[in-house]
Protein backbone atom coordinates (compact mmCIF):
# COMPACT_ATOMS: atom_id res chain seq x y z
CA UNK A 1 0.00 0.00 0.00
CA UNK A 2 1.41 3.65 -0.76
CA UNK A 3 -0.47 6.71 0.89
CA UNK A 4 -0.11 9.97 -0.07
CA UNK A 5 -0.65 12.87 2.08
CA UNK A 6 -1.14 16.42 1.50
CA UNK A 7 -2.42 19.61 2.80
CA UNK A 8 -2.46 23.43 3.59
CA UNK A 9 0.66 24.65 5.50
CA UNK A 10 0.87 23.53 9.04
CA UNK A 11 -2.16 21.03 8.58
CA UNK A 12 -0.40 18.88 10.73
CA UNK A 13 0.65 16.65 7.36
CA UNK A 14 4.63 16.05 8.07
CA UNK A 15 3.93 15.03 12.00
CA UNK A 16 1.17 12.78 10.99
CA UNK A 17 2.91 11.51 7.93
CA UNK A 18 5.65 10.70 10.01
CA UNK A 19 3.62 9.02 12.90
CA UNK A 20 1.27 7.14 9.91
CA UNK A 21 4.64 5.90 8.83
CA UNK A 22 6.02 4.39 12.35
CA UNK A 23 2.26 3.34 13.63
CA UNK A 24 2.24 1.31 9.79
CA UNK A 25 5.86 -0.03 9.55
CA UNK A 26 6.16 1.60 6.42
CA UNK A 27 8.75 4.02 4.99
CA UNK A 28 8.52 7.53 5.10
CA UNK A 29 9.56 10.05 2.37
CA UNK A 30 9.28 13.81 2.45
CA UNK A 31 9.53 16.05 -0.17
CA UNK A 32 11.68 18.76 1.98
CA UNK A 33 14.28 16.57 2.71
CA UNK A 34 14.40 15.42 -0.74
CA UNK A 35 14.59 18.80 -1.83
CA UNK A 36 17.26 19.43 0.87
CA UNK A 37 19.36 16.45 -0.27
CA UNK A 38 18.93 18.09 -4.53
CA UNK A 39 19.89 21.25 -3.11
CA UNK A 40 23.05 19.73 -1.52
CA UNK A 41 24.33 17.47 -4.35
CA UNK A 42 23.97 20.67 -6.75
CA UNK A 43 26.63 22.81 -4.09
CA UNK A 44 23.43 25.02 -3.62
CA UNK A 45 21.25 26.39 -0.22
CA UNK A 46 17.68 25.12 0.19
CA UNK A 47 16.19 28.84 -0.82
CA UNK A 48 18.44 28.61 -3.98
CA UNK A 49 16.93 25.59 -4.67
CA UNK A 50 13.42 26.48 -4.47
CA UNK A 51 14.38 29.57 -6.19
CA UNK A 52 15.24 27.82 -8.88
CA UNK A 53 11.91 25.31 -8.54
CA UNK A 54 9.99 28.56 -9.30
CA UNK A 55 11.89 29.68 -12.79
CA UNK A 56 12.90 26.61 -14.40
CA UNK A 57 10.66 23.04 -14.46
CA UNK A 58 13.69 21.03 -14.72
CA UNK A 59 14.59 21.54 -10.63
CA UNK A 60 10.98 20.49 -9.67
CA UNK A 61 11.09 17.72 -12.23
CA UNK A 62 14.25 16.25 -10.55
CA UNK A 63 12.02 16.19 -7.17
CA UNK A 64 9.09 14.73 -8.83
CA UNK A 65 10.93 11.93 -10.48
CA UNK A 66 11.63 11.03 -7.34
CA UNK A 67 8.35 10.45 -6.50
CA UNK A 68 7.24 8.88 -9.50
CA UNK A 69 9.99 5.87 -8.82
CA UNK A 70 8.68 6.04 -5.73
CA UNK A 71 5.25 4.93 -7.05
CA UNK A 72 6.55 1.39 -8.10
CA UNK A 73 7.35 0.50 -4.60
CA UNK A 74 5.13 -0.72 -1.64
CA UNK A 75 4.56 -0.03 1.86
CA UNK A 76 5.13 3.80 2.34
CA UNK A 77 4.30 6.72 3.15
CA UNK A 78 5.14 10.21 1.05
CA UNK A 79 4.57 13.73 2.16
CA UNK A 80 4.69 15.81 -0.53
CA UNK A 81 2.07 18.25 -2.21
CA UNK A 82 2.44 16.43 -5.84
CA UNK A 83 2.76 13.28 -4.62
CA UNK A 84 -1.02 12.32 -5.04
CA UNK A 85 -0.28 13.08 -8.89
CA UNK A 86 2.95 11.63 -9.00
CA UNK A 87 2.03 8.40 -7.18
CA UNK A 88 -2.00 8.05 -8.86
CA UNK A 89 -1.82 4.44 -7.24
CA UNK A 90 -1.94 5.66 -3.60
CA UNK A 91 -4.35 6.29 -1.14
CA UNK A 92 -4.90 10.09 -1.49
CA UNK A 93 -4.90 11.97 1.60
CA UNK A 94 -5.44 15.74 2.24
CA UNK A 95 -5.12 17.69 5.35
CA UNK A 96 -7.18 21.01 5.76
CA UNK A 97 -6.61 23.77 8.34
CA UNK A 98 -8.26 27.65 8.04
CA UNK A 99 -5.09 29.40 6.85
CA UNK A 100 -5.55 32.44 9.84
CA UNK A 101 -4.96 28.79 11.93
CA UNK A 102 -1.97 27.86 10.14
CA UNK A 103 -0.47 31.09 10.25
CA UNK A 104 -0.95 30.79 14.34
CA UNK A 105 0.44 27.12 14.57
CA UNK A 106 3.64 28.63 12.11
CA UNK A 107 4.08 31.50 14.54
CA UNK A 108 4.22 29.49 17.48
CA UNK A 109 6.69 26.72 15.58
CA UNK A 110 9.39 28.99 14.42
CA UNK A 111 11.70 28.90 17.04
CA UNK A 112 12.27 25.52 16.44
CA UNK A 113 12.09 25.41 12.70
CA UNK A 114 14.90 27.18 12.19
CA UNK A 115 16.66 24.20 10.35
CA UNK A 116 13.90 24.94 7.12
CA UNK A 117 15.82 27.82 6.16
CA UNK A 118 12.29 29.49 5.73
CA UNK A 119 13.54 33.33 6.36
CA UNK A 120 13.06 35.50 9.96
CA UNK A 121 9.72 37.03 10.75
CA UNK A 122 9.30 39.95 13.30
CA UNK A 123 5.66 39.78 12.77
CA UNK A 124 2.71 37.69 12.97
CA UNK A 125 1.34 39.71 9.72
CA UNK A 126 4.93 39.56 8.07
CA UNK A 127 4.72 35.38 8.55
CA UNK A 128 0.88 35.52 7.21
CA UNK A 129 2.01 37.74 3.80
CA UNK A 130 4.88 34.90 2.93
CA UNK A 131 3.15 31.99 3.63
CA UNK A 132 0.34 33.65 1.10
CA UNK A 133 2.64 34.35 -1.35
CA UNK A 134 4.31 30.74 -0.91
CA UNK A 135 0.71 29.45 -1.44
CA UNK A 136 -0.14 31.32 -4.41
CA UNK A 137 3.20 30.73 -6.17
CA UNK A 138 3.41 27.34 -5.73
CA UNK A 139 -0.42 26.71 -6.78
CA UNK A 140 0.64 29.11 -9.83
CA UNK A 141 3.80 26.77 -10.64
CA UNK A 142 2.08 23.43 -10.13
CA UNK A 143 -0.97 24.48 -12.88
CA UNK A 144 1.70 25.84 -15.05
CA UNK A 145 3.72 22.73 -15.21
CA UNK A 146 1.00 19.81 -14.46
CA UNK A 147 -1.91 21.53 -15.12
CA UNK A 148 -2.88 19.95 -11.36
CA UNK A 149 -4.34 22.19 -8.22
CA UNK A 150 -2.88 20.23 -5.39
CA UNK A 151 -5.28 21.78 -3.01
CA UNK A 152 -8.10 21.23 -5.14
CA UNK A 153 -9.80 18.67 -2.42
CA UNK A 154 -11.53 16.81 -5.29
CA UNK A 155 -8.05 15.30 -6.00
CA UNK A 156 -8.30 13.04 -2.61
CA UNK A 157 -10.02 9.93 -1.28
CA UNK A 158 -9.69 11.63 1.91
CA UNK A 159 -9.94 15.05 3.22
CA UNK A 160 -9.74 15.64 7.58
CA UNK A 161 -10.14 19.11 8.74
CA UNK A 162 -7.57 19.77 11.36
CA UNK A 163 -8.37 23.02 12.01
CA UNK A 164 -10.30 22.16 15.80
CA UNK A 165 -8.04 19.29 16.31
CA UNK A 166 -4.76 18.13 17.66
CA UNK A 167 -2.22 16.36 16.42
CA UNK A 168 -3.43 13.12 18.44
CA UNK A 169 -6.95 13.55 17.46
CA UNK A 170 -5.71 14.00 13.80
CA UNK A 171 -3.76 10.78 13.68
CA UNK A 172 -6.53 8.67 14.75
CA UNK A 173 -9.08 9.85 12.74
CA UNK A 174 -6.44 9.45 10.07
CA UNK A 175 -5.90 5.64 11.01
CA UNK A 176 -9.38 5.20 11.05
CA UNK A 177 -9.67 6.54 7.50
CA UNK A 178 -6.48 4.18 6.18
CA UNK A 179 -8.05 1.05 7.73
CA UNK A 180 -11.65 2.04 6.30
CA UNK A 181 -9.84 1.96 2.69
CA UNK A 182 -7.83 -1.50 3.06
Amino acid sequence: MIITISGNLSSGKSTVAEWLAKELGYKYYYAGSIQRELAKKHGMSINKFQELEAKDPKWDREVDDYFVKLGKKYNLIADSHLAFHFIPNSLKIFLDVKFDVAVERRWKQLPHTAHRNEGEFKTKKALAKALKERLEMNRERWKRYYGVDAYDKSNYDIVIDTTKLTIPQVEKKVLEEVKKHF
